[in-house]
């Protein structure tokens, strides 16, 4: 705290210092109400006090502690609020990833659910064709243009007219799946269960299919460069949805809805995440998919997110003030 200059300084202005000094120390947010309330007319006063020492000339100690006292009053008082901008910046930079880092439970139970379900029909889908068509939707099978229950194992090239059918087909669904798996935690977390589980069913029953026909290397080089990033964001969207759901089954000794709404302020922050995580790989699906690569380094571009990723989540950033 400062030192005082003299013992005849005006004790609005003693306690003026004190709380700027204890707005700078522990933060604005640390002032009581009180303290909060008087900051604008002490300020005001010092102002007025300072403009009428200079003018009368009177004790330089008092002057130049004055000059001080308005000078830290101006900068706590008018100093502008973060922008926008800035606010995004660091919620994408620092925000998101520890955001993430604190909710890792939830989230890893969600992708450990999505893969039991991608594994589990893997298995039925390869040992038996014809049940594939219990896992996908009609319009898969129209989109791949192949009976599911064919036995014909020749390789044959993935048509490159199905490939951005195929494609975008896949991106909206996940979308999809994001928002759902997210909104079904109202559900005490049982429809995200669900979610989780037949959109894993699905990949594993699509990529059993093409692994039938020797096609996984175009498969999953059609569906990794902008996958890793879709796939990631529903693990994430269905660990909001979980969080939501854990807190409508153990409340505590609050009602459901008080927890769901405490709930709701660690899920819904992760959801701005994964929207942008979607842009990301919208723009990914745009560009590379289409594109006339050898999907061997689109295989690589997809591992190369993966790193990437892991980095951005795991690699732990200060945050600036």
């Amino acid at each position: 705290m400062d030192q005082n200059p003299s013992d005849n300084l005006k004790p609005e202005w003693r306690d003026l210092s004190d709380i700027l000094e204890s707005a700078r120390a522990r933060g604005v947010a640390s002032l009581s109400t009180e303290d909060l309330s008087r900051i604008g007319p002490l300020y005001r006063l010092a102002v007025s006090d300072l403009a009428l020492a200079r003018a009368r000339n009177d004790d330089p100690e008092s002057i130049t502690f004055l000059n001080d006292l308005v000078a830290r009053g101006h900068g706590l008082i008018y100093t502008s609020p973060p922008s926008r901008l800035r606010n995004a910046l660091r919620f994408i930079v620092s925000g998101f990833p520890s955001l993430v880092r604190k909710e890792l439970p939830a989230i890893g139970i969600a992708t450990a659910i999505f893969l039991l379900g991608a594994v589990l029909a893997f298995v039925i889908v390869w040992r038996d064709p014809l049940t594939a068509g219990i896992f996908l939707p009609e319009r898969y099978t129209e989109a791949m243009g192949r009976r599911f229950g064919s036995e014909n194992t020749e390789p044959a090239p993935l048509p490159e007219a199905v490939k951005p059918v195929l494609s975008s087909a896949i991106m909206a669904n996940n979308i999809n799946v994001s928002i759902m798996a997210f909104a079904a935690g109202i559900t005490f977390g049982l429809a995200t269960v669900y979610v989780l589980l037949q959109n894993g069913m699905m990949l594993g029953a699509l990529a059993a299919i093409y692994t039938r026909h020797n096609l996984s290397l175009s498969f999953w080089s059609l569906i990794l460069p902008h996958g890793v990033i879709e796939l990631a964001a529903i693990f994430i969207s269905g660990g909001a949805g979980l969080i939501l759901g854990g807190a409508l089954i153990k409340p505590g000794n609050m009602s459901r809805w008080a927890a769901l709404a405490i709930a709701a302020r660690r899920a819904v922050p992760l959801m701005g995440g994964v929207a942008l995580m979607l842009v990301l790989a919208g723009a990914i699906e745009g560009f590379l998919t289409p594109a006339p690569i050898k999907a061997v380094f689109k295989l690589a571009f997809a591992g190369l997110t993966v790193a990437l990723l892991a980095l951005y989540f795991f690699a732990r950033r200060g945050v600036t003030k």
